[in-house]
């Protein structure tokens, strides 16, 4: 299970997932139709590593409002669809303007509308400014972007380190690939890879029987099996179904099991 606060880094370029979780990082940040997709989604299943998706190109102007936000929310869908995004992973919406606008608002409310009538989870990349505004309307995942004077928001899922904006230091290199450097600050960031949403679940506590069976070890015994919850003797049909989904067989001794039948436990 992922231990926070933890190493990420996101990139527009073809990031070697390999080189980047011996940097250190769990988690990548990536572009669905540019630098990830289902082979990229199945290394980073294969090497458990995970990933979220940003969705830029679009976002072309926050500032058009609803209709744009619409028509941006449609287009990521489409291409987290292609790539096999789960669908519990959310579609990071982008905010690379600052700014706290009419518009911007009503851009962010339409496409996160969009994004849930399309089955999906919305998500917010950007500023605390629009985030304190939209995060009622249905999403869940902020990214925390540097704005140069805005400090990193503590209950962000993701941190970008470079604050202020200027801090060369926040960038690094990987493989030749440009990186900025994240800090992932909650279990549930929004992360998945080709196995579905990332990090896996805890697997699931072992069932705990509310019956048993109880075996007669006494040679040529009519009766061989007793269920303590049962007030009959069970037919070698009931105890061989009841085998066949698990059921413990505790045995016992010839005496405990008479004992056993008499009282009809």
């Amino acid at each position: 299970m992922l231990t926070v606060p933890a190493k990420a880094v996101d990139s527009a370029g073809w990031l070697d997932l390999a080189a980047a979780k011996a940097w250190g990082a769990v988690a990548a940040g990536l572009y669905p139709g540019w630098n990830l997709n289902k082979t990229v989604a199945k290394a980073a299943a294969d090497l458990d590593f995970g990933l979220w998706s940003y969705n830029e190109g679009e976002a072309s102007n926050p500032n058009y409002g609803a209709p744009q936000g619409v028509l941006d929310a449609k287009a990521w869908c489409g291409r987290c669809d292609a790539i096999g995004q789960p669908a519990g992973a959310p579609v990071y919406m982008p905010n690379d303007q600052m700014g706290d606008t009419q518009a911007i608002i009503e851009y962010f409310h339409a496409g996160a509308e969009t994004v849930i009538t399309l089955g999906r989870v919305p998500g917010f990349y950007g500023q605390t400014v629009v985030w304190e505004k939209i995060k009622g309307y249905g999403f869940k995942y902020f990214v925390h972007a540097p704005s140069g004077d805005d400090p990193p928001y503590t209950a962000a899922c993701i941190v970008q380190s470079r604050w202020p904006a200027s801090t060369a230091a926040a960038g690094i290199s990987i493989g030749g690939v440009s990186c900025d450097v994240d800090t992932i600050q909650s279990i549930d960031f929004g992360g998945w890879n080709a196995d579905g949403l990332w990090p896996k679940p805890q697997p699931k506590p072992t069932k705990e029987f509310d019956m048993f069976i109880f075996a007669n070890p006494a040679p040529g015994a009519t009766d061989t099996y007793l269920y303590p919850t049962c007030d009959y003797i069970p037919t070698p049909a009931d105890h061989e179904m009841l085998k066949s989904k698990g059921v413990p067989i505790i045995p016992v001794s010839a005496t405990f099991f008479a004992q056993l039948t008499k009282k009809k436990v």
